[in-house]
């Protein structure tokens, strides 16, 4: 079970986002997005790609919604 805020996280991930960006969209600290993002990262639910001093999240293909 993921729980409210992780399920909040990968539906959120649309489009790759940084900590910063998830805090401000769902109004906690950068703290609270990073610990949240990096065990939805070991689970493998998501990806990171460094870009420079950011570092951009997206849902991994085993976090991929079905179709149909």
């Amino acid at each position: 079970m993921l729980g409210h805020t992780r399920l909040e996280l990968l539906q959120g991930l649309g489009r790759p986002r940084t900590t910063t960006e998830f805090a401000s969209l769902h109004h906690l600290t950068p703290a609270t997005i990073s610990y949240h993002l990096t065990r939805l990262h070991r689970a493998g639910l998501l990806t990171r790609r460094r870009d420079r001093h950011r570092v951009f999240y997206q849902r991994s293909i085993k976090a991929a919604k079905p179709t149909g």
